[in-house]
């Protein structure tokens, strides 16, 4: 059970498209736990159900709804600085399989220490939107798994593109953010934006309307967004928050909107303009068509 006071520290939560429910770590105690929440329900009622045996040793970075095949429902997949990427049956009561154990991978000419251990500490990941079984994640040690090697700091969020291309994007502490193509082991492009400052760049999201198109937020507070079919090198705009360090952001998936969130408990909605708020009449294979041609995916057609 969770604490009557809900004293929690909420590192991410999902939605669930079938039924209203989501995920939610708290590991405000020192030990990591997660509910089943129904936010339709009072506060009385909560949770619906709570992790109890298998639970993760350290706080759960990253969960994802994760469908199981036509009329099987949907599972959760949780990852945690433990180095578990584990799967948790709902119709069970949260009866929980692990996926993969993280391992620390040594870059190229490197030597991995066996000190302490060995286990990678997860910090995000995402699923593929055509391949519910392939999966990226991102580790501690400043690289996504799978042999991605290319940022120097933590992984701070990988997202797949929606468009069912084979194209993810990941954002670090060491300022940057890279698109990638997960057929080949380099980043395809780092994007830093201008006038950049010594800050992480805490989450990445692509739009869900356009296949070039994402957003990003950073800890000095800073929200761009990005058009690979416009610049590769300078976000198409930005907003500067004084005062905020933005953790969170993301597009409304049927709404000319943005929302960002930052630590001092506040959610900023921005409505989008211009061009970004006209709604795209390109088909799915026109949307990845564009992509492509900017990620070179189709150079080989």
């Amino acid at each position: 059970m969770l604490p009557d006071q809900y004293n929690v520290v909420v590192l991410d939560s999902q939605g669930n498209d079938v039924t209203p429910r989501s995920l939610l770590d708290a590991p405000g105690d020192g030990e990591s736990r997660a509910a089943l929440i129904d936010p339709s329900a009072s506060v009385a009622d909560l949770p619906l159900a709570s992790i109890s045996g298998g639970k993760h040793t350290d706080p759960v970075w990253g969960l994802r709804w994760v469908a199981e095949g036509k009329g099987l429902g949907e599972a959760l997949v949780s990852i945690s600085t433990d180095g578990r990427v584990t799967q948790w049956n709902v119709q069970k009561g949260l009866e929980h399989t692990d996926l993969m154990v993280l391992r620390r991978v040594a870059r190229q000419g490197e030597a991995v220490r066996g000190t302490i251990s060995r286990r990678a500490a997860g910090l995000c990941l995402d699923f593929h939107a055509a391949d519910n079984l392939l999966y990226v994640a991102g580790t501690e040690d400043g690289h996504v798994l799978a042999h991605y090697f290319g940022h120097s700091g933590p992984v701070y969020r990988v997202r797949w593109s929606p468009f069912g291309a084979g194209a993810f994007l990941s954002c670090s502490a060491d300022w940057t953010i890279k698109l990638w193509d997960a057929e080949k082991a380099a980043a395809l492009f780092t994007f830093q934006a201008r006038d950049p400052s010594a800050e992480p760049v805490s989450d990445v999201a692509w739009s869900p309307s356009s296949a070039t198109i994402f957003a990003s937020a950073t800890g000095d507070g800073r929200l761009d967004i990005w058009d690979l079919a416009q610049s590769t090198i300078s976000p198409i705009h930005t907003d500067q928050l004084d005062g905020t360090r933005l953790s969170c952001v993301s597009f409304a998936p049927s709404s000319p909107v943005l929302v960002a969130g930052g630590d001092n408990g506040v959610v900023g909605v921005y409505a989008l303009t211009g061009y970004l708020a006209e709604p795209s009449d390109c088909t799915a294979a026109q949307q990845l068509a564009a992509l492509e041609k900017v990620t070179g995916a189709d150079a080989g057609r």
